[in-house]
């Protein structure tokens, strides 16, 4: 019997207080040195939401809520490891205290908007951070009208 190859789910999540984007520097490849949105892989019987903010809480320290859906970003080609389908949530800081994963990143940081351009930022995430700001900027969420 063959095994049939088929994608792999994972989330990311883009967290944003007072104009700044939560990001990890990478340790390790891909994208060593590279800043990175937090996510990470759904377990199984997990829902993508739930997978999100515990993702956030094991990487970073920080609790979340999840405030919306960006999207499902499903590119073959996004991630060099293989086939990764990303759920994509917006999410705002709710507490907790930065906890540094130390043997997957180098640092964790809160970049603002305005500086993104000044760093490497690693897979499709800066195509995800661009969508978000687009529907920042259209007053559909956090925005004015």
């Amino acid at each position: 019997m063959t095994e049939t190859k088929r994608p792999i789910l994972c989330v990311d999540g883009i967290v944003m207080q007072n104009n700044k984007i939560l990001l990890l520097k990478k340790k390790k490849d891909p994208f060593s040195g590279k800043y990175v949105l937090p996510g990470g892989l759904v377990e199984y019987g997990e829902t993508t939401r739930n997978a999100i903010i515990r993702e956030i809480k094991e990487e970073t320290g920080y609790d979340v809520n999840v405030i919306a859906t960006l999207g499902a970003y499903d590119d073959p080609t996004r991630d060099p490891r293989g086939h990764y389908v990303s759920m994509v949530y917006i999410c705002v800081w709710s507490g907790g205290k930065k906890q540094i994963k130390e043997d997957d990143f180098e640092s964790i940081d809160w970049i603002s908007i305005d500086d993104l351009g000044k760093h490497e930022i690693g897979f499709d995430h800066m195509k995800m951070i661009k969508s978000y700001m687009g529907i920042i900027m259209l007053g559909q969420i956090g925005g004015k009208k």
